[in-house]
């Protein structure tokens, strides 16, 4: 919220001529915080002015109180940030000759009587203290500047039903904003949705081709005035432009930017985290007594969409990886296996795939054994890992040829040529539930929809579902986000990074004969095994002590 109110340098002072210009030559602002009501309130930002309309004069009020809003310009198809002022009319009908610049003349006394000279003056005051009043009111309830719209219903009394009329995108943006959500994230995620819901109102006023496809009716959408349609627009609004609008919005804020061509996984990834972020706001908006918004929940939550698709290698798929020599392939198909093989037994991000090919590899100790490891911190998250060194990342970076790092557009592409070499045409089946309750089948063989980030989705399913390594440890190892993780495994948090990383190379090895081939290092294993040796001849030494 605005520290100061701004002040505007304007002809017209409206009926302040009989009020004293005292609160001049202060810096040209008030502090908010100070504000009260008095007669001696001059500030330009609250005036009264005088229209013509035809034969007809008018009397308006004007509250310049600094409000940034935004309005689509059709002609340029742009949002354009402009300030809007509060306006409205006194009811006071009065002719251009009994106003001047410094308001009511005193010719309108000569002719009118100095009684409803007051009176209209008494009118103005009371008026204007009325919208400061409102104004005051609604800032201390949104946490914020409140819209001339608001500001208008407030007066008229009509708050309780103005707010059911709310915007959603606006309650969204109040919700991001106010004290009721104080995690950075969660406020960052409404904003974003509000972002969605302004480019849905855009899409069905001016884009042709979303006109033809929408349910919904143009306009804005209000919290009261949501309804299945509306929820059936958006999801077909995500999954026809994929996860670009919010990256559109911030650069160009232009609704022809929006193309209908986006990545089927995209989209449905970001569909599922709007309709759960959705779903919450419109939960708080229901049980909100101020809004009185009656919003079906039940039927949307039966309705939000879980299909997204997920694939993950098998073993006997890894070992097609691994084993496959491209020796007299392309170079790029080269270059893409070995980056294939790091992400599949590392489980990083592609966004951290680099820092495998740049950082040092160290050696490591741990508690019963050395290692060989790679320390660095994650892109999304910051967090700080130490990812231990498996055999098969060992033999790509230890090797004379390392590979480099490409873009990620290109390296999606050649995944899927890898995975075509290497014949993996494993059907990838799947049921999309799309808006309008309609069902789409989809079937399709593997290395037609592999992507890099199954990469790291088939390392993590490799731990936890092949070799029994526990969640949180590899969760904890590998730098994913800790979800459901808890209970009996709540004892690695109190682990160094290092002895994280050596428990996940010792689970590793009790439960390796489940695959195929070898992950674990052979210096490891020896090590491993001699510690456990060891042990049992100092407790065999220590028998005569019982």
């Amino acid at each position: 919220m605005e520290s100061h109110l701004p002040r505007r340098n304007s002809p017209h002072d409206g009926a302040n001529h009989h009020e004293n210009s005292s609160l001049k030559g202060r810096g040209g602002s008030l502090p908010l915080n100070n504000m009260t009501y008095n007669k001696n309130y001059q500030a330009d930002s609250i005036r009264i002015s005088h229209k013509q309309v035809g034969k007809h004069g008018y009397l308006f009020l004007l509250f310049n109180y600094g409000y940034l809003g935004s309005q689509y310009d059709v002609e340029h198809e742009i949002y354009i940030e402009h300030y809007r002022p509060f306006q409205c009319t006194t009811g006071i009908a009065l002719e251009r000759k009994y106003w001047t610049k410094d308001g009511l003349s005193e010719d309108f006394r000569k002719d009118h009587g100095s009684r409803l000279y007051a009176e209209i003056l008494g009118k103005l005051e009371s008026l204007k203290n009325k919208v400061f009043q409102a104004y005051e009111g609604l800032t201390k309830d949104l946490g914020k500047k409140p819209s001339p719209e608001q500001l208008r219903d407030r007066l008229n009394g009509k708050s309780d039903k103005a707010s059911t009329r709310m915007p959603l995108a606006l309650y969204i943006d109040s919700l991001a904003q106010s004290k009721k959500v104080r995690d950075r994230k969660t406020k960052l995620k409404y904003r974003t949705l509000a972002t969605y819901i302004r480019a849905l109102e855009a899409c069905r006023e001016h884009n042709s081709e979303f006109q033809s496809m929408c349910e919904g009716t143009r306009g804005v959408v209000t919290v009261s005035s949501f309804n299945l349609q509306d929820w059936n627009d958006l999801q077909l609004l995500v999954q026809e432009t994929g996860s670009e609008i919010p990256r559109t919005f911030r650069k160009a804020k232009s609704a022809r930017s929006f193309a209908f061509d986006g990545e089927g996984y995209y989209s449905e990834a970001t569909l599922h985290k709007l309709q759960s972020n959705l779903l919450a706001v419109l939960r708080r908006a229901k049980k909100d007594p101020a809004l009185g918004a009656k919003i079906d929940i039940d039927t949307l939550e039966k309705i939000s969409a879980q299909s997204t698709r997920k694939v993950s290698l098998n073993p006997e798929e890894l070992g097609t990886v691994l084993e496959r020599d491209f020796t007299f392939t392309s170079g790029h198909l080269v270059n893409a296996r070995k980056l294939m093989v790091l992400q599949l037994f590392s489980g990083v991000r592609v966004s951290d795939l680099s820092k495998i090919l740049d950082n040092p590899i160290r050696e490591v100790r741990g508690r019963r054994t050395t290692f060989k490891a790679i320390y660095l911190s994650t892109k999304k998250t910051g967090e700080a890992i130490c990812l231990p060194l498996l055999q098969p990342m060992l033999d790509v970076l230890l090797s004379g040829h390392k590979p480099h790092m490409i873009a990620v557009t290109n390296l999606n592409n050649y995944y899927k040529e890898v995975a075509c070499d290497l014949g993996l045409t494993r059907i990838i089946h799947r049921v999309e539930r799309r808006a309008n309750a309609v069902r789409v089948d989809h079937q399709d063989e593997l290395h037609s929809v592999l992507r890099s980030h199954d990469c790291r989705r088939s390392f993590f399913g490799l731990l936890t579902g092949y070799l029994y390594v526990s969640r949180l440890l590899a969760s904890q190892v590998t730098g994913h986000r800790l979800s459901h993780a808890q209970g009996e495994d709540e004892g690695y948090f109190h682990l160094s990074p290092e002895h994280k990383a050596e428990s996940l190379l010792a689970q590793i090895y009790l439960a390796e004969e489940n695959l195929p081939f070898d992950v674990v290092p052979k210096d490891f294993v020896r090590q491993w095994e001699s510690s456990k040796s060891q042990g049992r001849r100092i407790q065999s030494g220590l028998g005569w002590l019982r």
